[in-house]
């Protein structure tokens, strides 16, 4: 296993994939793939309130295509490493558009 890290503890990979290599539209092709998909299987388990996200996010997305250099997402953890959660949000993440 330890030929997988370099000698700092850094992951090594192959190189990225195509779908790597345009996250912008990886993750649309995602998004656009849990909207089609909540009315029928629901694979991504997707609420309401989840695919109102989606389509808000894929909206600005397509407004400002050419402006958009990435999307920068932040989790909060609690002690114990899990999503955070608060009285009111069952977990928080964070997501801003990066232009």
């Amino acid at each position: 296993m330890r030929e997988k890290f370099d000698d700092s503890g850094t992951l090594i990979g192959g190189s990225l994939s195509e779908a790597q290599k345009e996250p912008i539209k990886n993750l649309s092709k995602h998004m656009k793939n849990a909207e089609n998909k909540f009315y029928k299987k629901n694979d991504y388990n997707i609420t309401d309130a989840d695919l109102d996200n989606i389509r808000n996010i894929r909206s600005t997305l397509r407004d400002n295509i050419d402006n958009v250099r990435g999307i920068k997402i932040t989790v909060g953890i609690d002690e114990t490493f899990s999503i955070g959660k608060t009285s009111r949000f069952d977990n928080m993440f964070l997501m801003e558009i990066i232009k």
